[in-house]
């Protein structure tokens, strides 16, 4: 009886040393390190500088794993960013198979070069070099909005008021339609019989080339309808 007793203690410890050799375990200063060493990257790929990221805390000291192949991924969902205080999802697999998933709480600092308001800029007033310049922005929000130099390449309006210092969003700075809404245009009717007359009217909406859009006629205040073929010309077809 005594050496039965004895046989199963002896195939216990084996069976505990054997789940012992079959697991992992991930230490919290470890998943801290490796969360940092993503997001750097993440914001380094984003162009910006500066890095420093903190992770305020892990739910656990150690996290006990299967064995296997592991792997972390940080979840960014769309119009999931970075702000100097966020919680960013972080999902942990093994074989990939997903075993934990648990909110990270994390404090960024870091910078990007992006065009900020050096004067107020009102809706549909031009954005150029005369009222932004090119300065660090720190990151907070959805920074990846932030405009850089190439938004000055074109003739570029704002869609919102921009205040002094306000970084300019890539959102509401868009290109200058060919046809400006409520602005004077010239229209062109275009007969069958190869004769053609023009009008003043005023566009109803905004255009570029190849757009449809209304115009009404500063006299009768018929509105027509016509594609845009050049700045400030619309070609509608009787």
């Amino acid at each position: 009886m005594i050496n039965i007793l004895k046989l199963i203690l002896i195939l216990l410890s084996l069976a505990f040393a054997t789940i012992g050799a079959n697991a992992q375990t991930l230490s919290a200063d470890y998943v801290k390190n490796q969360v940092i060493k993503a997001v750097e990257a993440d914001l380094t790929a984003e162009g910006f500088t500066d890095i420093e990221v903190k992770v305020l805390g892990v739910p656990f000291q150690n996290l006990d794993l299967p064995e296997g192949k592991f792997k972390m991924i940080i979840v960014k969902n769309q119009g999931s960013v970075y702000s100097k205080r966020c919680i960013k999802p972080l999902r942990v697999y093994v074989n990939d198979a997903l075993i934990r998933s648990f909110g990270v709480p994390l404090e960024v600092t870091a910078y990007k070069q992006a065009l900020v308001a050096t004067k107020e800029i009102a809706v549909g007033q031009s954005i150029n070099a005369t009222n932004v310049i090119l300065k660090k922005v720190e990151v907070d929000g959805n920074y990846t909005n932030l405009a850089g130099m190439n938004v000055l390449s074109g003739d570029v309006i704002a869609s919102k008021l921009y205040r002094p210092g306000q970084p300019i969003d890539k959102r509401f700075a868009k290109i200058r339609s060919d046809v400006q809404k409520d602005e004077i245009v010239t229209v062109i009717f275009d007969m069958k019989n190869n004769l053609s007359v023009s009008i003043k009217a005023k566009a109803l909406a905004n255009g570029c080339k190849g757009d449809m859009v209304a115009v009404q006629n500063n006299d009768n205040k018929k509105v027509y309808y016509g594609e845009v073929i050049n700045k400030n010309i619309v070609k509608v077809n009787i």
